[in-house]
């Protein structure tokens, strides 16, 4: 992979890029994702929109 000079050939650093960029198109939603959720849970306990939500299924249930 290393060059004589000892510095890494152009096919390896066109092999890295592209699976760094195949990585971060897998990694990036799911983390994107992970953040929404956890905002979400923590203003709804911040809010007690938890109760609200509660009462508002059971109600709805009957």
């Amino acid at each position: 992979m290393l060059t004589d000079s000892g510095h890494p050939g152009w096919t390896y650093l066109i092999i890295v890029g592209v699976g760094q960029a195949i990585a971060s198109a897998f990694t990036m939603p799911v983390m994107a994702g992970v953040i929404a959720l956890l905002y979400v849970d923590q203003r709804i306990r911040r809010e007690s929109l938890d109760i609200e939500l509660a009462q508002a299924a059971q109600a709805q249930q009957r």
